[in-house]
């Protein structure tokens, strides 16, 4: 499953998920039950928490792996 999800933030208002309008309604049917779910979240105003405590952490290599020429 590839799912791309727009979040946005202004400066003083919460996390809110922004959806792609759709201009068509026949195309309707042709939606998955997860795009509904996230339609129906966005049109509700979900506000979203992101815990940014670990936004910044980083992975570090501890050691190099040696080259092998078998």
């Amino acid at each position: 499953m590839n799912v791309e999800i727009k979040i946005s933030k202004f400066s003083r208002w919460d996390w809110t998920i922004t959806s792609q309008s759709i201009n068509n309604i026949s195309s309707l049917r042709r939606l998955d039950e997860f795009s509904i779910f996230l339609m129906n979240l966005a049109q509700s105003g979900t506000k979203i928490i992101i815990d940014t405590d670990y936004e910044n952490d980083e992975v570090e290599i501890e050691a190099e792996p040696e080259a092998s020429f078998s």
